[in-house]
């Protein structure tokens, strides 16, 4: 993950409020910043997030010049981004176990166009995405493992509409995936995220709708699951939502 300074974080976090309709959502800042683990997610508000303490920022424009959320700290008022850069400035607390950096992720966004397993390793999916919006783009080849290599494989045999859906592939540089990141309705927003532990782990984890989803434009996944994804992604593994209910194949009207 990237390590920004104060400031480079605080502009690309003021560039994405400001330019939400064209901002590449894919370099959506996160990694650590000044010792703090920090992260920037679109949802129906800007959302920073320090050290799991979330901060909405809302939009940034011509009429709010500094946004239209603001911040109380001893009786003074500050701007969200005032307000990320106070806590950022504040020393790190120490907690009982080192934090150890996940990996820089790459993402591929896409469908599986292509499988392919030997079947002395059954938890081992060689898989082909493609972009079928983008015919100009390069297929992209990653290997799967474990947990998610069984998942692929048993919905790719079931007819279920999110087999279909364009999705976020995350995978590192040795080209094995990590999750899933299968997007909403509403753009910019994510209705399940499918992972584990680690890469070659039997164990899968799921935030969001937890049977397939059996609808092309599926809603965004609650605020609770939304929440408890922040958390197992900053390390707490234990962390966990209630289960969303199946959501209805009947869109809203």
């Amino acid at each position: 993950m990237k390590h920004w300074t104060i400031d480079e974080f605080l502009a690309e976090c003021e560039e994405l409020c400001r330019n939400e309709y064209t901002y590449d959502y894919s370099r959506m800042p996160e990694g650590f910043c000044n010792g703090h683990e920090v992260c920037a997610y679109e949802r129906s508000w800007h959302s920073i997030v320090v050290d799991n303490r979330i901060c909405n920022m809302a939009r940034i424009d011509d009429s709010h010049p500094d946004g239209d959320v603001t911040y109380s700290v001893r009786n003074k008022s500050m701007t969200a981004l005032e307000y990320v850069r106070y806590i950022l400035e504040q020393p790190v607390a120490v907690k009982d176990t080192d934090r150890t950096p996940d990996r820089r992720l790459f993402q591929y966004h896409g469908t599986l166009s292509v499988m392919s397993h030997d079947p002395k390793t059954p938890k081992v999916l060689d898989i082909v995405l493609h972009d079928m919006e983008r015919p100009d783009k390069s297929p992209m080849r990653i290997e799967a493992y474990g947990a998610l290599a069984k998942y692929i494989y048993e919905i790719q045999i079931t007819d279920a509409e999110e087999r279909y859906i364009a999705s976020n592939w995350c995978y590192d540089e040795n080209l094995t995936l990590h999750r899933i990141e299968v997007p909403s309705r509403e753009a910019g927003e994510v209705a399940k995220i499918i992972t584990s532990p680690d890469t070659i782990s039997d164990e899968l984890v799921i935030f969001g709708p937890q049977e397939y989803i059996e609808t092309p434009e599926p809603r965004t996944m609650s605020q609770d699951q939304f929440y408890a994804w922040l958390r197992w992604r900053n390390g707490e593994r234990s962390a966990a939502a209630d289960p969303e209910p199946e959501e209805d194949d009947e869109l809203d009207l």
